[in-house]
């Protein structure tokens, strides 16, 4: 006969250990990147999204990718390495820094604006997320910890191009999320554009969890549990509402109204919310990330304006 106690003992455990497992298996799946982590072209080409703009998008990727561009490395405030590919210009007047996707590249997300902003004699840094590209550490975070790191890219921006420098931050879907959450920790004449962005982690995540039919109340906190154990990072960490609440930037949104990844009813309840802050553009029947390829011309006009103060 088993002794009861070692039975329980042995039941704990194995309740523990199990635990432990499916935690250990979430991260894995939603919140680490291994090495090498160097996507190649070709997958953004042909992206299920990009269907239908593989030949244009080929076309802006492709002279971007030919400007030279200096690799820079700077520390995070938890020691992880950052890398940017800076695009110098030592008489420019703004600095583009721009932050792009979950699992994605810069060149991917701003294939054409990058390039954009280049010709208009901008100093322009593309950075790799945590994570991401060349920069180290495997864990990503949803913003968590990424908008720590934009903070510190600024701060580069600052010290080589110099403290009168006007200031753009652009990101894409978690990117966008990043830099909308930077909105009260930066200079109030900032620019920051967001192309589809979600508001914060527990949102985006909620979302996919209910967008495969799964109980949010169950494994949501689950996931959490997950980036606190592993990532060191707590997802409820971060809210755009609360930023823009107390920034006096201007902020420009952009989203695609058949969004699969982040719906756009995300970003409108938001721009709705704060009608007088933000400018809200929505592109007809564009996908996640294909907004500046269902309507260039329309997508470089609007930042362009919004830039310049039209």
């Amino acid at each position: 006969m088993v002794d009861p106690l070692l039975f329980f003992f042995i039941s704990v455990t194995s309740i523990i250990v199990l635990f432990f497992i499916v935690e250990f298996i979430i991260y894995l799946f939603v919140f680490y990147s291994p090495h090498p982590r160097q996507i190649s072209d070709k997958r953004y080409i042909n992206l299920k999204e990009n269907k239908g703009y593989e030949k244009l998008f080929i076309e802006m990727v492709t002279p971007l990718i030919k400007i030279p561009y200096e690799d820079v490395y700077i520390t995070a405030f938890d020691k992880v390495r950052l890398h940017a590919k800076v695009y110098k210009n030592d008489s420019c007047k703004q600095v583009a820094i721009l932050c792009h996707g979950y699992r994605a590249s810069a060149y991917r997300d701003f294939a054409g604006i990058a390039k954009q902003f280049i010709d208009q004699q901008m100093s322009v840094i593309l950075i790799d997320h945590r994570a991401h590209g060349k920069s180290g550490g495997h864990s990503l975070t949803f913003g968590v910890k990424e908008v720590k790191d934009v903070l510190n890219w600024i701060k580069y921006a600052k010290q080589t191009f110099g403290q009168n420098k006007s200031l753009i931050l652009m990101g894409f879907s978690m990117g966008g999320a990043t830099v909308l959450n930077c909105a009260d920790k930066v200079d109030k004449d900032t620019l920051i554009i967001a192309d589809s962005p979600y508001c914060y982690p527990r949102e985006i995540i909620s979302t996919s969890i209910e967008s495969v039919h799964l109980p949010v109340s169950f494994f949501y906190p689950l996931v959490n549990t997950a980036a606190k154990i592993f990532a060191h990072a707590d997802m409820n960490h971060l809210n755009a509402y609360e930023a823009i609440k107390h920034t006096q930037c201007k902020l420009l949104i952009i989203h695609g109204n058949k969004d699969s990844v982040v719906p756009h009813r995300l970003s409108q309840k938001l721009a709705e919310t704060y009608p007088e802050k933000i400018q809200y553009e929505l592109f007809e029947g564009a996908d996640h990330g294909v907004s500046y390829l269902k309507d260039f011309a329309r997508y470089q006009k609007l930042i362009q304006e919004f830039i310049n103060g039209d």
